[in-house]
């Protein structure tokens, strides 16, 4: 029997170092003087290697002064971090070689011989029958995957001057106008802004009415169908301070007219005064029942008068109304999208709770009592149409408002942002009455006969010192 293990301790004592005796005498055979290497089998034929390339790849930035350091690299990396092929390699140095220095484009498919293997029939009649099939929407669509684009109305008057194919050089000259008081608004209503943060006495603030929310709200398919009770919320952002005031009421309790909202911005104006607020200045759209319109002015005069304050109010250009407060809407919306709520109370919660940060919203639970009737009060003042140069009243087009505390029956108005100058209703002060008839109508108070809603109305009416009947005649 044979031993395996001593054949091959054998072999590796005797032809292993036999066969490295051998190649080590060879190879010093073939070693030349000068340190080269050669294989005697090869010596005395040539070589069909004309060049050899090699690879280098950039290390560091390059600079315009300096060329970039470049470091020698197998084939194997140069290829591989480039992931490109020897193939291409080859090609652009046979390029660079025939172009002096210039590769050559590419000419794959640039040649002319194009054979059109089928016919425009058989085209037509493979779109035909994908043409027959009834379209899906794509499963991208189903999502509504897209980037979210801020709601914005378009101006009206905007909108018919881009869509006028026939515009004139008063069209043009209007538009221009249009545009140009609205930047001017944008601007004052910065200006405001940036001086409410600047003094402490003076506020900033822009209010508005939200649109009709609903009891009960929620994502159930026969609330669609049902008639719902209304709930209003009207909110004064404070565009200094950056705080939201809510004063909220459903349908039962009041409307949403111009008592309702007057009402409301005297409650505000009454809490901010307390704070050492000297100068109101509000910020509104155009909606003639309940911002722009006498009982909200006459407001503003009792107000002046009570508090001794000044108070502006300005209003942004139709089309152009979007502010600071309508963040609180989109908040309020947002926040309640999902949410069922069947009660007021539940949208009072809500809107405490839609902003989450450090200034929650100051939510007012508006009841009867805070209602005033300033409508009733609009008699006092005899003169609402002449202005003191004699002409009508324009309240469709007023842009400004100002009551004074040196004049808190005097209403100062303009009709452009910019004028310079102020124009002002006839009348400064209310005209008093008989002392017997302001005597008779305090009574009147003093026994209840006269609701106690409608008390500020007559206490705030003036009377004479003297017991003469006032002509109210024009003597003309």
């Amino acid at each position: 029997k044979r031993d395996k293990g001593r054949l091959r301790e054998r072999f590796e004592k005797k032809w292993k170092d036999q066969e490295r005796k051998y190649n080590v005498n060879r190879v010093s055979e073939t070693i030349q003087d000068n340190g080269i290497f050669w294989m005697d089998f090869f010596a005395n034929k040539e070589s069909k290697r004309i060049y050899s390339i090699s690879y280098y790849l950039p290390c560091g930035p390059k600079d315009d002064a300096i060329e970039a350091k470049k470091i020698s690299v197998c084939k194997t990396m140069f290829l591989r971090t480039l992931s490109i092929s020897f193939n291409c390699v080859y090609t652009a140095i046979q390029k660079s070689e025939n172009g002096n220095g210039f590769i050559e484009l590419d000419q794959r498919g640039r040649h002319t011989n194009h054979p059109k293997t089928v016919d425009d029939d058989m085209v037509r009649s493979v779109i035909d029958h994908v043409e027959a099939f009834a379209p899906v929407p794509s499963h991208y669509t189903r999502q509504n995957s897209s980037f979210h684009k801020p709601k914005k109305d378009v101006c009206e008057q905007c909108h018919i001057y881009e869509n006028n194919n026939q515009i004139t050089q008063t069209d043009k000259e209007k538009h221009e106008e249009h545009l140009r008081e609205k930047e001017k608004a944008r601007k004052m209503k910065m200006e405001d802004k940036d001086s409410a943060l600047q003094n402490n006495e003076i506020l900033t603030a822009a209010f508005d009415l939200q649109k009709c929310l609903n009891v009960p709200h929620g994502n159930v398919s026969t609330f669609y169908y049902k008639r719902k009770l209304s709930l209003y919320n009207f909110t004064v952002f404070n565009l200094g301070s950056r705080k939201g005031y809510c004063f909220s009421w459903h349908q039962q309790t009041a409307r949403r007219g111009a008592n309702e909202i007057a009402s409301c911005v005297y409650k505000f104006i009454e809490e901010t005064v307390v704070e050492g607020i000297k100068d109101h200045r509000f910020w509104s759209d155009n909606c003639g029942g309940q911002n722009r319109n006498r009982i909200v002015f006459l407001m503003y005069m009792l107000a002046s008068s009570k508090f001794n304050i000044d108070i502006s109010h300005r209003f942004l250009v139709v089309g152009h109304t979007q502010n600071e407060g309508d963040s609180m809407h989109a908040l309020i919306e947002r926040q309640t999208k999902d949410k069922l709520l069947y009660t007021p109370d539940q949208w009072y919660t809500a809107f405490r709770f839609a902003k989450s940060d450090e200034n929650p919203y100051n939510v007012v639970e508006v009841s009867q009592e805070l209602i005033k009737d300033f409508k009733s009060q609009i008699k006092s003042m005899s003169n609402w149409i002449t202005t003191n140069d004699g002409s009508r009243m324009p309240w469709n087009k007023v842009t400004e408002i100002v009551v004074k505390a040196s004049h808190p029956f005097k209403i100062f108005y303009k009709t452009s942002y910019r004028d310079d100058d102020y124009q002002w209703i006839a009348y400064d002060a209310p005209i008093p009455i008989d002392k017997n008839k302001h005597k008779d109508l305090m009574a009147l108070c003093r026994t209840l006969v006269i609701p106690r809603e409608y008390h500020l109305f007559f206490n705030n009416l003036t009377a004479t010192n003297s017991y003469v009947v006032v002509d109210d005649s024009d003597t003309d």
